[in-house]
């Protein structure tokens, strides 16, 4: 009886593994192939994405080497150093910026001068590495070039302005009272008809308030108190 049972079951086993692993091997090898098939997704997709991830890094890399560009060129106006002032014939090749130091490199003058006339011909930059537009540019070198004798002019009324005997006071209640008012009134129309600037550090010099200048310039207090800025900027950095 022990027999036949043990029979039996290996007669079940024989018929187990002929049916049963065939089947079981056959699932696993389709599952290795829809493994397979999912990783050569991914791989395709990781290719895709790398490609992209390329493509942004080097519109990003051309939009800073744009932006670099833009920065380092001044956008500038060209000038001649041969050329001064003076010349009529001053060639400008306009780009769209130039800064003051560079102005003043092409004029042949430091920066600091180049500021001075331009403050003078009524232009207040103060720093050499402020940005002009071509379009100002031209019209300061026009002014520099035409206002020259001018600006000499101005120097020449400022520098000659006459010796009070006695201290001047001006305020908005009275008037000017001195012993020579005639050279005074002619000395203050000379300063009127002079630059602003000229004019305004003349009279600070003479010890007057931003209010007594603007009263005898006809000038408001804000404009003379900037001037003055301008002034005291200028005397700091000699």
């Amino acid at each position: 009886m022990s027999i036949i049972i043990i029979f039996l079951a290996v007669a079940c086993y024989l018929v187990w593994r002929n049916f049963g692993l065939p089947g079981g091997f056959t699932d696993l090898q389709n599952t290795i192939l829809e493994a397979r098939m999912v990783q050569d997704d991914l791989n395709s997709i990781l290719e895709k994405s790398l490609n992209i991830s390329q493509e942004i890094v080097t519109n990003i890399d051309s939009r800073l080497t744009q932006m670099d560009e833009e920065k380092q060129l001044p956008g500038d106006i060209l000038l001649d150093p041969g050329l001064s002032t003076e010349d009529s014939s001053f060639d400008i090749k306009p780009k769209k910026k130039i800064r003051i130091y560079e102005m003043a490199r092409g004029l042949g003058i430091t920066s600091r001068d180049l500021i001075y006339k331009m403050q003078a011909t009524g232009y207040f930059y103060d720093n050499p590495l402020n940005s002009i537009d071509e379009v100002t540019a031209g019209i300061i070198l026009d002014a520099i070039n035409s206002g020259g004798k001018a600006e000499e002019n101005s120097f020449t009324k400022v520098k000659h302005q006459p010796l009070a005997k006695q201290q001047i006071e001006v305020t908005s209640d009275n008037v000017v009272e001195t012993e020579d008012s005639q050279d005074l009134e002619t000395w203050i129309t000379g300063l009127k008809e002079a630059h602003p600037y000229m004019a305004v550090k003349a009279l600070a010099d003479k010890g007057y308030s931003i209010r007594d200048i603007a009263q005898i310039l006809d000038r408001g207090q804000g404009e003379v108190n900037l001037i003055l800025n301008l002034v005291n900027k200028k005397r700091v950095s000699m």
